[in-house]
């Protein structure tokens, strides 16, 4: 059964949808960034209507962003708005990422002399290996 996108990513150039997948952002998360980037500070009843997407589900998917670090909640007029980081924002959170990557790898390093002396050098080792799929395949490379 195709899947039929919001209305609002119809707007966006390919190459945008693209970068914003690829950040990792899903259809409807990439749908209410882009109505919220274009209204502003506004109720998610709003950008859910903007969005072509249900209110309920627009406030999860709120919250979603919200925890990713590119929306922002504030309340008036005890009515909860709805705002977006500006798009360079998200080359930050990248770079964020790739700094706890960094470190992480630094961490694995640091064990990796301990893992080794874990290991029983008198176990023997499979002389047959199965490979599957397409990481599988990057391995043999």
């Amino acid at each position: 059964m195709p899947t039929t996108k919001p209305p609002s990513l119809i707007q966006l150039a390919p190459e945008v949808v693209e970068a914003l997948s690829a950040f990792g952002l899903s259809e409807s998360e990439i749908a209410v960034y882009q109505a919220t980037l274009q209204l502003g500070t506004r109720p998610a009843s709003v950008i859910a209507q903007k969005a072509g997407l249900k209110r309920g589900h627009t406030y999860n998917v709120l919250g979603q962003l919200a925890q990713k670090g590119i929306v922002q909640e504030l309340v008036k007029n005890s009515v909860r708005h709805f705002t977006c980081s500006p798009p360079e924002r998200l080359i930050g959170l990248l770079e964020h990422r790739e700094s706890e990557i960094s470190r992480q790898k630094d961490l694995l390093r640091q064990a990796i002399p301990k893992l080794e002396a874990l290991r029983n050098p008198n176990h023997a080792q499979p002389r047959v290996r199965f490979y599957q799929g397409e990481a599988g395949v990057r391995e043999i490379l």
